[in-house]
């Protein structure tokens, strides 16, 4: 396995970990809520908020440790369709980002 394929992979172990270990307290912490009688929308919106500042947090990691093991360093040939094909893949990634995003909240969209 090459090198940088390991650097991959151990910073996606990390950011799973991460994750897990994550979903398991905000869980312990939503039922607490509930046991508490607070209000299902304030949970909701809290609920909400968390994940979308622990996705950024855990997003920035990435980047972060990506870039200092100067991953994002890639070298290309001057072929014709790589603007295009760059450009494709941004606009899968930021669907692909969103879609996790919401299927991480539990919305179901169809």
């Amino acid at each position: 396995m090459n090198i940088s394929y390991k650097k991959i992979n151990s910073i996606g172990n990390v950011s799973f970990m991460i994750m897990a270990v994550y979903t398991l307290i905000s869980s312990f912490v939503v039922t607490l809520m509930m046991s508490w009688n607070v209000s299902l929308y304030n949970i909701l919106i809290i609920y909400t908020a968390t994940n979308f500042l622990v996705l950024m947090a855990l997003l920035a990691y990435i980047l972060i440790a990506v870039s200092k093991l100067k991953l994002d360093e890639i070298s290309v040939d001057d072929k014709p369709n790589y603007k295009k094909r760059l450009a494709k893949f941004r606009k899968s990634a930021i669907i692909s980002g969103i879609g996790f995003f919401l299927c991480n909240q539990n919305i179901i969209i169809i």
